[in-house]
């Protein structure tokens, strides 16, 4: 959603300006802003002219926080209005936006100006009013799934306590009220009987506010697992996935084993055609549609199309024992005979999927078929020489026919979800603590696994973290002037010659002034133009520590011999990185060049072993990379928390090599400046 923060005429955005005309001191500048903010683009481009030739005279005036913001709105409007149906009106915005642009770099082009540090102040204010801001530039990354389904959960619990505690503080409040009417009555003696009937009547208030409490946080709780089924459950109790393709309809992708869908003898690659008598194209419209239905209850009627391979390829094959699957016959004319198939021919692979039997290979073909006009195969032929077969690749080229249905089937059955009451019985049933359920992993009643609820949690809370950048808001001033984030791009003066210098002169004091350069290019090319930004977080450190000499070797020459690298990379100080090591290892004669990445989350105790907290099985596979066989690296904790690389080999006769780290993880260890010290040993540091 757009946001536009409007301002009067030289009263720019914000609490600190909303200053009114009478209250704002009327400067030189202020002025200035006012008669180019009514001007024409020539009549702009003659006022600027006459700043530039006033310049040192204008530096010796007042300026204020406010009159420069709103100078720089002008001048960043104009920079960036260069386009007009008119020839005359668009050649006079370039001239106009290339005076600004002048006028910016008499501003900004030197730190020694007499109002540089009022212009970077508003500057610095404008970009934070339009978001333009590290926080908001780079994407954090989604949280483990373990961590989601705990602050789900946490969040749950918190809504039941605060509904215990709102129900409570009356009932509490009364009680107190009540027993020290009945110390009075005691203290007064006279009047203990009717004390007594108002403690009972009382009581029974008491006992209805509780009752009505209960029941209040009872239709709560139904509300949020009824939204929950709606939205979710129902869907994954079928035991489907489909996803869309490119002929304009969603199909099968997965189905889960146990499910009502495999019972139902659904097949992979199947299209669905309708949902509930509503024509469907995309995965997104079928679920839209089966969620609509689900709060009415009984089955929903799925309609889908399944090809008929044997009908649309002209091809019948076989399961053949040892030799997978093969052509048993090729019809004459048919998709697969002008391919060059033939009898006999052992199918191996489906583009790049083997097949081994033949359902294998009737979903392969049918998936090629929804999304593709083609089936690359590839065939291994019997021949009588030596080798006895020849491997083919052949591409069946698909053309439908005008009446595709005549090689389609129209397959129709009834979906079930389950209803609202047994997705919460069997919620109370299998729900224990945060760890997850015990039996959920492989549940017969088409209960969706932990996993796939992690997954989704993550999916969900993942999704909310994706922001839009660049900001969307906006700065106007009255009339048709405003700006907003792509106001502020100078690539038009980088790449023309006659400005890039003085471009590049702007940008680099803006830079060493703490202003992050990344706003006013369009694309991130400006490391073409300030090899070393001050204002880049994310830093290289090549190089930052060398081998240290090896000592004597005394242990056993049998064995693996041990260089470890210990980093003052902290454990759980949530930095990401990458460490290579480069050298030559005359031991065994060989190139080092081996790196490691990692991330030293607060919450994890080990490295490399984020499968333990809720990632998918596999996920550290990837971490360590071998360019060549000098060592073997590996990477741990040491005894008291830091990263500490593990180098192994035959032997570390004569070696030598450095380290580097990439430290370009935005707010996830840049600024982090990494040092190291190398133990040679066989323990562990």
């Amino acid at each position: 959603m757009s946001m536009t923060l409007t301002m009067r005429s030289a009263s720019p955005v914000g609490s600190a300006m909303d200053l009114s005309l009478e209250e704002r001191p009327l400067t030189a500048l202020a002025l200035l802003c006012q008669k180019l903010q009514v001007s024409l683009a020539s009549q702009q481009y003659v006022t600027l002219r006459q700043l530039q030739q006033r310049w040192q005279l204008f530096e010796q005036a007042q300026v204020t926080v406010l009159d420069c913001k709103e100078l720089l709105i002008l001048l960043f409007h104009m920079i960036s209005r260069r386009s007009s149906d008119s020839v005359r009106e668009r050649n006079e915005f370039i001239l106009a936006s290339e005076t600004a642009f002048e006028v910016l770099h008499l501003i900004f082009g030197k730190p020694t100006g007499q109002h540089f540090t009022i212009f970077l102040e508003a500057l610095k204010a404008l970009l934070e009013e339009l978001e333009l801001t590290e926080e908001n530039l780079y994407q954090q990354p989604p949280p483990p799934p373990q961590d989601i389904l705990r602050q789900l959960l946490l969040q749950a619990a918190g809504q039941w306590r605060a509904a215990e505690k709102e129900a409570r503080e009356p009932l509490e409040l009364e009680e107190t009220r009540a027993w020290r009417a009945l110390q009075r009555s005691f203290e007064e003696g006279a009047v203990l009987a009717g004390s007594k009937a108002e403690v009972e009547a009382l009581e029974i208030e008491h006992g209805r506010a509780h009752a009505a409490a209960l029941q209040e946080e009872e239709r709560a709780w139904h509300s949020i697992l009824k939204e929950a089924f709606r939205l979710v459950k129902g869907w994954e109790s079928i035991g489907l996935r489909i996803g869309d393709t490119t002929k304009d309809h969603a199909q099968v992708d997965a189905i889960l084993p146990g499910s009502q869908a495999e019972r139902l003898a659904l097949e992979l690659s199947d299209a669905i055609k309708q949902v509930a008598g509503q024509l469907v194209k995309t995965a997104k419209e079928v679920l839209d549609v089966f969620s609509s239905k689900v709060d009415e209850g009984g089955p929903i009627t799925v309609q889908l199309s399944r090809l008929d391979l044997e009908a649309l390829l002209g091809l019948a094959v076989e399961d053949v024992e040892e030799a997978g699957v093969v052509v048993k016959e090729v019809s004459e004319g048919g998709v697969a005979h002008r391919a060059g198939l033939q009898a006999g021919d052992q199918v191996v692979y489906v583009r790049q999927t083997k097949v081994t039997e033949v359902a294998q290979f009737q979903t392969s073909c049918r998936w090629e078929c929804r999304c593709e006009d083609n089936i690359p195969v590839m065939v291994r032929r019997p021949t009588n020489d030596e080798v006895g077969f020849v491997d083919l690749k052949f591409v069946m080229e698909v053309t439908r026919d005008a009446n595709p249905e005549t090689k389609e089937t129209v397959v129709e059955v009834q979906l079930v979800p389950i209803d609202l009451n047994t997705f919460i019985a069997q919620l109370n049933n299998h729900v224990v603590g945060l760890e997850g359920p015990e039996g959920m992993h492989s549940n017969p009643d088409g209960i969706p696994s932990y996993e796939e609820l992690k997954a989704q949690a993550e999916e969900e809370i993942a999704e909310d973290q994706r922001s839009a950048w660049p900001s969307e808001k906006q700065i106007t001033l009255e009339g048709d002037v405003k700006i907003d984030s792509r106001s502020f791009h100078l690539d038009v003066f980088l790449e023309h010659h006659d400005t890039r210098a003085a471009c590049v002169q702007t940008l680099r004091t803006l830079d060493l002034s703490g202003v992050n350069t990344r706003f006013f290019i369009s694309l991130d090319t400006g490391h073409l133009y300030l090899q070393h930004r001050f204002t880049s977080r994310a830093k290289v450190f090549r190089d930052f520590i060398q081998c240290t000499p090896l000592p004597r070797y005394n242990g056993s020459l049998s064995g693996r011999q041990k260089i470890h690298i210990k980093t003052n990379i902290k454990a759980k100080s949530d930095i990401m990185y990458r460490l290579a090591v480069e050298g030559y290892n005359y031991g065994n004669n060989s190139i080092i060049n081996c790196d490691a990445v990692g991330y030293t989350h607060h919450r994890w105790e080990q490295l490399g072993k984020s499968e333990e907290y809720g990632w998918p099985e596999g996920w550290d596979a990837e971490t360590i990379h071998h360019y060549a066989p000098g060592v073997t690296l590996s990477q741990y904790y040491s005894s008291d928390g830091f990263v500490t690389l593990r180098l192994e080999a035959l032997s570390f006769f004569s070696v030598g090599f450095s380290v580097s780290a990439w430290l370009t993880s935005h707010t996830f260890g840049c600024d982090f400046l990494p040092t190291a010290t190398i133990h040679q040993q066989d323990a562990d540091v």
